[in-house]
């Protein structure tokens, strides 16, 4: 009898710490390579990012989703660039904020991946092969842009 308690208990607490664990989303997100500050709200940065984009055809934008029930919502998005052969794509996600101490808002720009396809290097860590010299690429051909205009 108390064999089979106790392999109903481990079940119990077997189930509650996996649904737990998933729920919490523990391992489900890496923290962004870098984080960038954008004066404005969500909607006048995807606007400057699709102008900057518009007027260069080695640059592409496409919004891959959108969470968040209200407002803020937080927008998930890929920038893709072609330099000659080489073809790099890097994920994004922004999401307006308020600052605490005034009442203007920002918003905040995450970096969250980089890959290079033709050479196959990139990912999700700063550590991964190839990662800080893509940040570097997409300071020049974007970042540097949005804060200029």
């Amino acid at each position: 009898m108390k064999a089979v308690i106790s392999v109903i208990g481990v079940l119990i607490l077997g189930t509650i710490g996996y649904l737990f664990y998933f729920a919490s989303q523990i391992s489900a997100v890496y923290p962004p390579i870098k984080t960038y500050v954008y004066n404005g709200v969500d909607y006048s940065l995807q606007q400057s990012i699709e102008d900057v984009v518009n007027r260069d055809s080695t640059l592409s934008f496409t919004i891959t989703g959108v969470t968040g029930i209200g407002e803020p919502h937080k927008y998930y998005a890929d920038v893709s660039y072609k330099r000659g052969t080489h073809r790099y794509i890097f994920n994004i996600n922004y999401e307006t904020k308020k600052s605490f101490w005034r009442n203007n808002k920002y918003t905040d720009l995450a970096l969250t991946g980089t890959f290079d396809e033709t050479n196959k290097t990139g990912g999700y860590l700063k550590k991964d092969k190839g990662v800080n010299d893509m940040v570097i690429l997409l300071e020049e051909i974007l970042i540097n842009r949005l804060i200029s205009d």
